[in-house]
């Protein structure tokens, strides 16, 4: 991490009081999720954390902008989650007898997001686990990331792409994968979402709100 900050005066920042903060991180790892980039900027003029505490506390509200960036790498490895494998638990109750699902993942290609099922039929099932694969780009909507302009190759057959927009946004391989780097204290909004260079990046605003300590206290 690189980190830059100032304060009121050095008493305190001592005491955890700062503003104009700017945090940058090149290849870390939250939650054994790689992410290639992410840098935070403080919205807030004045934010107050005491550091010394166990755990930290916040002590006022405060709001940040941040800057994120996935791979392909990133989200595989939060698609391999035991709560991702209940999602898709939960898909299969819905599918059923329709098909089964056995495996997602994504490849980022060509500025495209490319979604990867191993799926199965109940009912008549194949030796071997087939393989479905959908092309999206992405939209923000009500804070949330979407399939769009779903693409699906012809050797499928006439499917109906909304069904399938469905399928894809009930796999929501990206919100999932936020969901597992946010923390409890924060509440985090996604703005825009892009993809670039084969990088997926990811705009928005993370809000703390201060402890509640009588609240805590009980």
């Amino acid at each position: 991490y690189k980190v830059d900050f100032d304060g009121y005066t050095l008493g305190s920042m001592r005491a955890g009081i700062f503003k104009n903060f700017v945090v940058k991180g090149k290849n870390l790892e939250i939650d054994e999720i790689e992410i290639p980039y992410l840098k935070l900027t403080s919205v807030t003029d004045y934010n107050w954390i005491d550091y010394k505490a166990e755990p930290m506390v916040y002590k006022s509200d405060m709001t940040f902008l941040y800057e994120m960036d996935l791979t392909e790498d990133s989200i595989n490895s939060a698609l391999k989650h035991k709560s991702y494998k209940k999602k898709i638990e939960k898909i299969n109750n819905i599918a059923y007898p329709l098909f089964t699902l056995y495996e997602t993942r994504v490849k980022v290609k060509n500025n495209k997001l490319y979604i990867i099922m191993e799926y199965n039929l109940p009912l008549a099932s194949f030796k071997r686990n087939k393989t479905f694969i959908v092309s999206t780009s992405l939209k923000v909507e009500n804070n949330k990331i979407y399939a769009n302009n779903v693409n699906i190759d012809k050797s499928y057959g006439n499917l109906s792409l909304n069904k399938v927009t469905n399928l894809i946004n009930l796999l929501d391989p990206l919100t999932f994968t936020l969901s597992l780097i946010e923390s409890k204290d924060c509440q985090g909004r996604v703005d825009s979402v892009t993809i670039m260079d084969d990088i997926i990046k990811i705009n928005g605003r993370i809000n703390i709100k201060k402890n509640d300590l009588q609240k805590e206290s009980k």
